[in-house]
């Protein structure tokens, strides 16, 4: 797998993780909020899967309009930094 889709992961669990305890969700309840299944929801957070364009929405949708902005563009910069990186070598 390319680095830059390892290095969003990483990024994006912590994200699921920090939204569902800031909020004060079981996994059960947040994968029901996402519309997907806690099997699912518990790979996301554990990094050992991705997450779809949608449950991306539903999380960002969740989030104030700075923390949303702050992670689109944190994504961003990660996706990027990984591009060059895999340039350099």
């Amino acid at each position: 797998m390319k680095k830059h889709k390892t290095l969003p992961r990483s990024y994006l669990c912590s994200l699921f993780r920090n939204r569902r305890l800031t909020v004060g969700l079981t996994q059960e309840k947040m994968a029901e909020t996402l519309y997907i299944t806690e099997r699912s929801y518990g790979s996301l957070e554990r990094g050992l899967s991705g997450c779809s364009a949608e449950t991306l929405v539903l999380l960002l949708n969740g989030l104030p309009d700075a923390e949303v902005a702050h992670t689109v563009h944190e994504l961003a910069r990660r996706m990027f930094k990984s591009e060059a990186e895999e340039i350099d070598q």
